[in-house]
C-alpha cells in the first residue's frame, strides 16, 4: 500500500505531479529540491533513505535522471518509480532489476489518442501520418525561459527531447516504424543554446505508410495535432482543443472532450500506476527503446 511519496525536483513538472497526486488522495508527500522555499518543507536528498517512500517521482533536470535512478537502485528495492520524460538525456543501457520504473508520457492517456489507437487496432491500411507540435518556449513556464533546462544543452534540453511525447505516442500506436530523416537546428532568436526546430520523416518497416513530424519552440500560434489518412477514413486529432474529426465515405463524425489538460492527464497516469493498470503506461524498457531510436536518428542528422 502506498502512503509516502517522494518527488525529486520541484520545477514545473514536479509541481504538476504534486497537484495531480493530491487530487487522488491526501498522501504524505516529501519534496526533495535545492530550490529555496519560504515554508522550509523541502528535504535534502540525503534523507530519502530515512524517509523510505513507497512511490518515487523523478522530476529533476533530464541531465540528472541517470544519477537519481542509480541512487534509487542502490538504496531501495521493490519501489515504484516514475521518471519524468525523457527517461535519460541520451541512450544508455540501464540494468534496472530492483524496482519498477515508468516514464512520464501522460499524453498516452489523451482521449483523442486513445480513440486513434482503438481505430488502428482494427488493422486498417494507413497511407500517411502528419504530426505537429509547435509552441513558444517563453510561454511554457512562469519563470524566465532562459534559466530553464529546456534552454540548456548541458541539462538535456532541446526540442527533440522536450517534445518526445510525439515520438512516444507515435511508436505506441504504430510500433513498426523506422525513422529515415532528421533535421534539427537553432534558427530563431530565442536565447537558448539548444535546437529549436526538428523535422523528422519515416516509414513503416514494411513500407506501408510514411510519416512526418514537425516540432518547434518558436511558434506564436500553439498547435499540437495528428492527422492520419487511411484507406477507409481520415482522422484529425487536436490535442490542445481536445477534439477529433473522423471522415469516412460520405460521413463525418466530430467529438470534443471537456476539461482535458496536462494536469488531468498526469492525474490519469498516476492513478493508472497506483491501481496497477499498465496498459497505457510507458515502462523503462519502452523509454529506453525510444531513446535508442533517437540515438540512431541523430546519426542521420542532416
Amino acid at each position: 500500500m502506498i502512503n509516502k511519496i517522494a518527488i525529486i525536483g520541484f520545477g514545473s513538472a514536479g509541481q504538476r505531479h504534486f497537484k495531480a497526486l493530491k487530487k487522488i488522495k491526501n498522501f504524505k508527500i516529501f519534496i526533495f529540491s535545492k530550490r529555496k522555499n519560504k515554508r522550509n518543507n523541502f528535504y535534502p536528498l540525503s534523507l530519502i533513505e530515512t524517509i523510505n517512500p513507497d512511490y518515487i517521482i523523478i522530476s529533476s533536470a533530464t541531465s540528472d535522471h541517470k544519477k537519481h535512478i542509480k541512487l534509487i537502485e542502490k538504496k531501495f528495492i521493490k519501489k515504484i518509480v516514475l521518471v519524468e520524460k525523457p527517461l535519460l538525456e541520451k541512450f544508455s543501457n540501464l540494468n534496472l532489476k530492483r524496482n519498477t520504473y515508468y516514464v512520464g508520457y501522460q499524453l498516452r492517456f489523451h482521449p483523442v489518442l486513445q480513440k486513434l489507437k482503438g481505430l488502428i487496432k482494427r488493422k486498417v491500411k494507413v497511407f500517411n501520418i502528419n504530426i505537429i507540435s509547435n509552441s513558444y518556449l517563453p510561454k511554457w513556464r512562469k519563470r524566465d525561459y532562459r534559466t530553464s533546462y529546456s534552454s540548456s544543452k548541458s541539462q538535456g534540453g532541446g526540442v527533440l527531447l522536450d517534445l518526445s511525447h510525439e515520438l512516444d505516442y507515435l511508436t505506441w500506436i504504430f510500433p513498426n516504424i523506422k525513422f529515415t530523416y532528421l533535421f534539427k537546428k537553432k534558427i530563431s532568436s530565442l536565447s537558448i543554446n539548444t535546437d529549436d526546430i526538428c523535422i523528422i520523416n519515416g516509414v513503416d518497416r514494411n513500407k506501408k505508410f510514411h510519416f512526418q513530424i514537425n516540432l518547434n519552440y518558436f511558434s506564436k500560434i500553439a498547435k499540437r495535432s495528428i492527422h492520419v489518412d487511411a484507406e477507409k477514413f481520415s482522422f484529425t486529432g487536436d490535442l490542445l482543443k481536445n477534439n477529433y474529426q473522423i471522415s469516412f465515405f460520405g460521413r463525418t463524425k466530430t467529438e470534443r472532450f471537456k476539461k482535458i489538460n496536462n494536469l488531468y492527464l498526469t492525474y490519469l497516469m498516476h492513478k493508472s500506476i497506483l491501481e496497477s493498470k499498465r496498459n497505457n503506461l510507458s515502462d523503462h524498457r519502452s523509454g529506453l527503446e525510444l531513446l535508442k531510436k533517437i540515438y540512431k536518428l541523430n546519426k542521420i542528422n542532416f
